[in-house]
């Protein structure tokens, strides 16, 4: 069993038939006539080593532009080349150029790179043709055919835009963000296999880019400087810091020179020494930078106090003398400001959206672009239209009474006059006031817990403390002392009962307090916090208290709401659902590993979830201990419902095609592995399945009278037909409302199926499951396993001890480092 072929993905049983049949637009684009002659593969190789990968666009550009042989070919901008006719080569199957590039000089001297383009490999394309009828499997052939065919329809758009993987942007439209970046708009497309055709997946995006300019006017930018006068004073230790995280590896060009020769460098790193204490020997004598640029170049600095940038061999330049090139990337993680900016831009009505697209694919201009024509490639541009299903919503239960029971409107319920299906009694508790001094009454604070505390009370909840201490701290100060402050008057006001939460009212949403609250409250101290905005606190809302509330209670170990258990059959106590992700370090947290999180459900109401963390090596995407993780919830299970699950449904997040068949092999071994441990006679029947939201499919109602109020399709539009695989088993689920901009549908792919599904069960399962989400009364997005994955992983980042890894720590260091989170805390679902 455990020899698990890539061709051995579970096969698509038949089409589901369940809801009311619609019709959609989805932005994909039928491959009207597709390329009949093989594609010739090529590697190419640009020397001498170290020469800029941004460099290799003008390098290939220029090879192409003297020699006739290479013009039809298609080049990724990196190492793969594809011809549809053969390159005329030497007897090895090579040949090397000797390109010379104007205005660019190769590292080490010389005048010309070198290009050496080498023959690979011959691609079949009826072989592709023949898996999208489905009559060939997924082999090496197949899906370096479609790497082809993307490279072939973005190869155009590459040479005049700036490409990052299949996307590529514009600077014309693009805004100013705050923090020296930009915002720039594109399109991405790729090439898609469907049912029996080809498609090519069109869509908008948008990117954050480094602004251009001059280094010390973008540096000021960044630090929040209203002028790059403020800059003469030079940095502090911490601005400092922050600057050079900031721009080590920006590309910039240098400016004193004047006229064409302006060499372009990238950043290595930020000097502490300025312009005016930097020095090295010149003609046997000690000159400092500012001296030498003054004497060599007559240019008098500016900003000598700021400190120098080190680029090239050793070169020590001023920041006022380099410029930020444009058209390169942020990669650093975006600010608050700067992710508000982005959505506030980025957030399109569907039919908005679904005209950019459109206008898009004209701006592409399939039919003029030669290499398609050569290729014998033509692609449609109009959007496909295609069946899709509406699936009726479940029952949501607050009790099993005739009155406990509702019946949602596309994807929201309201909780009106019921209380919680499950609440607790609320009697040591805490507050801690951080916020600013305009909120720092105790009046405005007692004001909202009143509100709070009746919309609990109604909820169901036991309030027996209706007078928690308030605590005025400073957001600066001794966060870890207030807690326990907060802590011991809790306990003493309840007279003796151990605290059971502590809500912290916030400025804003710090960086730096947020995650010291969550540390000391899940790995220190033990308790369960609840995090509010300063903002909500002065004029109090019910909708946003009874939030509020739906968070306390999950908690507190209590329970929302539940679905009948006729609308799940699937799920009994002999059922465990499993949720997966794994998080990968942020731009500039390269130190860090990645954080596997699983989760598990621990009763059949699905209200109940155990969670299990573990560090492994960074940007690795197969869960290493998996066993380890799945052997602590499978027990816990055990623990609670006194038998072992028979069943077993797991929901894995993040995972891209390229890796299903490592996940199937590596993760489905370790489950089944994990059983056979537990006992020998063990072998419950598991279905795994691959979630995936980083995709680009969008689906539009071809009317208003099959949109909802966002304009978007209804929550519970599901699409297995027409752009799915050609033959695996997979669909999209739009399990929820829309509020605002275009909605995105979940992609669900079956790799292993024990319980043999029947698309029609396994679709209406996953859509109900996703109104149990706990914080909220309203049909989420993903099913809730894989979300409540995705909420551990990111909880867990914060467990980091402080200053407790660094580049040379080993994984489990980095474990060692990562702090427990407390039993007390651990029993109840302290990620929400």
């Amino acid at each position: 069993m455990m020899s698990l072929a890539l061709t051995q993905f579970v096969q698509r049983p038949s089409f589901g038939q369940q809801g009311n049949k619609t019709k959609v637009r989805a932005n994909f684009f039928e491959v009207v006539d597709f390329p009949r002659a093989d594609f010739h593969h090529y590697d190419v190789n640009i020397d001498p080593p170290g020469t800029p990968v941004a460099l290799y666009k003008r390098i290939w550009t220029t090879l192409c532009a003297n020699n006739d042989n290479v013009t039809l070919a298609v080049f990724d901008g990196k190492k793969n080349c594809f011809s549809i006719v053969p390159l005329a080569l030497n007897d090895k199957g090579e040949k090397i150029f000797e390109v010379v590039v104007p205005g660019e000089r190769p590292r080490g001297g010389g005048s010309a790179f070198r290009v050496c383009i080498r023959k690979v490999n011959q691609i079949n394309m009826h072989e592709v043709a023949e898996f999208v009828r489905g009559r060939a499997s997924r082999t090496n052939n197949v899906l370096t055919g479609f790497m082809a065919l993307d490279i072939l329809i973005r190869y155009l758009p590459s040479l005049r835009h700036v490409t990052i993987g299949r996307s590529f942007y514009t600077q014309e439209e693009s805004k100013a963000l705050p923090g020296a970046a930009e915002m720039w708009s594109g399109y991405y497309q790729s090439v898609r296999p469907g049912i029996g055709k080809l498609y090519v997946n069109v869509d908008t995006t948008t990117t954050a880019f480094y602004e251009p300019g001059m280094l010390h006017h973008q540096a000021a930018k960044f630090l929040g400087f209203h002028s790059p006068d403020e800059l003469r004073r030079g940095l502090e230790d911490y601005q400092f810091k922050r600057l050079s995280k900031f721009i080590k590896s920006v590309r910039v060009k240098v400016m004193h020179r004047g006229g064409s020769t302006q060499p372009k460098y990238a950043i290595k790193r930020l000097v502490p020494a300025t312009a005016a204490t930097s020095h090295f020997e010149r003609d046997g004598k000690t000159i400092t930078v500012k001296d030498y640029f003054l004497q060599q170049y007559n240019i008098r600095l500016a900003f000598p106090n700021l400190p120098c940038v080190l680029v090239g061999r050793d070169v020590l330049l001023p920041m006022e003398l380099c410029s930020i090139l444009p058209g390169q990337r942020l990669t650093r993680k975006l600010d608050e400001r700067q992710t508000a900016e982005m959505i506030r831009h980025t957030c399109q009505k569907p039919h908005i959206r679904a005209n950019k697209i459109t206008a898009g694919v004209h701006q592409l201009e399939y039919g003029s672009n030669r290499y398609l024509k050569e290729a014998g490639m033509k692609i449609s541009n109009q959007m496909a239209t295609i069946d899709a299903r509406v699936l009726p919503p479940p029952q949501v239960a607050f009790s099993n009474q005739p009155g406990g029971i509702l019946r949602p409107n596309n994807g929201v319920w309201n909780i009106s006059n019921n209380k919680l299906a499950k609440t607790g009694t609320l009697k040591s508790w805490a507050v801690i006031n951080f916020a600013p001094q305009h909120i720092r009454q105790v009046s405005v604070v007692q004001g909202f817990l009143r509100t709070l505390m009746e919309c609990l009370v109604k909820v169901g909840l036991d309030v027996q403390d209706r007078e928690p201490p308030i605590l005025q701290c400073d957001p600066q100060g001794d966060i870890r002392g207030a807690m326990l402050d907060a802590g011991r008057l809790a306990f003493k006001n309840s007279k003796g009962v151990a605290p059971q939460l502590i809500v912290c009212i916030l400025p804003n949403l710090s960086r730096q307090l947020y995650p010291e609250i969550k540390r000391i409250g899940d790995t220190d101290l033990g308790v369960v916090t609840q995090c509010l905005l300063a903002k909500h606190i002065r004029e109090p809302k019910r909708p946003y208290c009874t939030n509020v509330c739906l968070k306390i209670n999950a908690k507190l170990g209590g329970m929302n709401q539940f679905i009948p258990q006729k609308e799940v059959p699937f799920i009994t106590d002999q059922t465990i659902v499993f949720g997966a992700d794994v998080s990968h370090p942020s731009p500039g947290e390269s130190a860090r590993g990645s954080l596997a999180a699983v989760v598990a459900s621990m009763d059949p109401q699905l209200s109940r979830y155990a969670a299990e963390t573990r560090v492994q090596a960074g940007r690795t995407e197969i869960i290493a201990d998996l066993s380890i993780m799945a052997h602590a919830l499978l027990l816990k299970f055990m623990d609670i419902n006194k038998k072992r699950p028979e069943r077993i449904l797991f929901y894995r997040d993040g995972v891209s095609e390229g890796q299903f068949s490592d996940v199937l092999r590596n993760e489905v071994l370790a489950i089944k592995s994990v059983c056979q441990s537990i006992a020998k006679d063990y072998d419950p029947s598991i279905t795994f399945i691959v979630v995936q939201k980083r995709h680009h499919a969008r689906f539009f109602p071809v009317g208003p009278q099959s949109a909802d109020r966002s304009g978007n399709c209804h929550a519970g539009t599901v699409v297995d037909t027409a752009i799915v695989h050609p033959f695996e088993f997979d669909f999209y689920l739009q399990s929820h409302a829309g509020l605002q901009g275009t909605s995105r549908p979940a992609h669900y792919h079956v790799l292993y199926d024990e319980n043999r599904f029947s698309p029609d069960d396994l679709q209406q399962l996953t859509y109900n499951m996703c109104f149990t989400y706990a914080r909220c009364m309203r049909s989420v997005s993903i099913v809730p396993a894989a979300y409540y994955a995705d909420l551990v992983a990111a909880r867990a980042r914060l467990h980091y001890l402080q200053g407790s890894t660094d580049s040379s720590q080993t994984v489990e260091e980095q474990q060692r480092s990562l702090a427990p989170v407390k039993d007390v805390v651990g029993k109840v679902m302290y990620f929400m």
